[in-house]
């Protein structure tokens, strides 16, 4: 069912919302190249993500009946402080190449900030993760009157030989009230918390210790055709990396990674985290280099930096830096600054 925010029927274009996916938007998202001055890339497996992302309004700008312009809006339900709002996270903000520089973007960004303050129901938060480099992500927080509220870092994690654990396994639909309890208590001082995508595809692993879980993961598998990576490491990963025996397991322009999600571990447990990320690669059996997103002031980053047992990759990279924006809508300003004040929880699958 579609509903129409902007009609100019001369120029033959039509902004509509819908809860449709259409073939044609995913195409659409298939072909653009994302990122700015960090990686330059496209994304795969874009109908799938796009099919699974939690309540998604799309917002589609169409000249002469085609897609030339998309934004996403997610809507969920997630923490602040202690206090459960209604969100809606933007993702996908995106025109047609061929369309670019003709005002198109203005006017997509202009009926989506018309469609957050009059048509969608209070009261509710807007927020998004952007890269820390990317204009065009930081053009629409700018244009929606979104501040930056927390910085986060995207950390390369690798093992060129990953070892399995005996006291590592994949968790079973018996072990998802203990995690959901373990996941709650963790992250109880955290604002953006959510866990709608934990065990996606059953693929949340767990570590135990005297049969109690002492640390647990969730991954995302992830192919992603990157076309350049600026400055002297990337050259180094774009260039040498893929030619190098055995070390091309780490990175190729045919990006295959993990995105680990709803991480957590007991107090001292950190380095044990590390280790059941590299039994998780062990188990996907063809992937050795993960993200790994943490708010850059969450405790349990500032614990892996000291063990610094990240592998050979962030060795060549440094993180990337992303951010959060944010703002309300008709909620008081005292939310806006609690997500200021708390570590943000980093859904990864919103990332990929």
């Amino acid at each position: 069912m579609e509903k129409i925010i902007y009609e100019n029927k001369s120029e033959e274009i039509v902004i509509e919302v819908t809860f449709e996916r259409p073939q044609e938007m995913i195409d659409l998202l298939s072909s653009i190249l994302w990122g700015t001055n960090g990686p330059i890339y496209s994304k795969t497996e874009v109908a799938e993500k796009v099919h699974n992302t939690v309540q998604m309004h799309s917002i589609l700008l169409k000249k002469s009946g085609k897609i030339i312009g998309i934004c996403g809006l997610s809507e969920r339900t997630v923490k602040i402080g202690n206090e459960w709002v209604t969100g809606q996270y933007v993702r996908n903000f995106s025109v047609d190449k061929a369309y670019q520089g003709k005002g198109y973007s203005k006017l997509l960004m202009d009926n989506l900030k018309k469609y957050f303050t009059s048509i969608l129901p209070e009261p509710y938060i807007g927020y998004a993760f952007i890269e820390g480099s990317n204009v065009r992500s930081q053009k629409v927080a700018d244009f929606l009157g979104y501040p930056i509220v927390r910085k986060f870092d995207t950390t390369l994690f690798s093992r060129l030989f990953p070892k399995s654990k005996s006291n590592a396994r994949r968790a079973t639909k018996d072990d998802h009230e203990n995690i959901k309890t373990h996941l709650t208590e963790f992250y109880k001082d955290y604002s953006f918390v959510q866990f709608y995508k934990t065990f996606y595809k059953d693929d949340y692993f767990i570590l135990e210790e005297n049969g109690e879980i002492v640390a647990g993961v969730q991954a995302f598998k992830v192919k992603w055709k990157v076309h350049t990576i600026r400055g002297f490491s990337g050259k180094i990963m774009m260039n040498v990396l893929p030619y190098i025996p055995i070390a091309n397991r780490l990175f190729h322009p045919d990006f295959k990674f993990l995105v680990f999600d709803s991480m957590f571990c007991k107090e001292g447990k950190e380095e044990q985290l590390l280790e059941l990320l590299a039994h998780v690669f062990s188990q996907f059996g063809d992937v050795y280099s993960g993200w790994v997103m943490l708010d850059q002031e969450a405790p349990l980053y500032q614990k892996l930096n000291k063990i610094n047992k990240w592998g050979i990759l962030n060795s060549i990279q440094s993180p990337f830096p992303a951010a959060v924006v944010m703002n309300v809508h008709g909620l008081p300003e005292t939310v806006l600054e609690k997500a200021k004040n708390q570590p943000a929880y980093i859904a990864g699958f919103d990332c990929i």
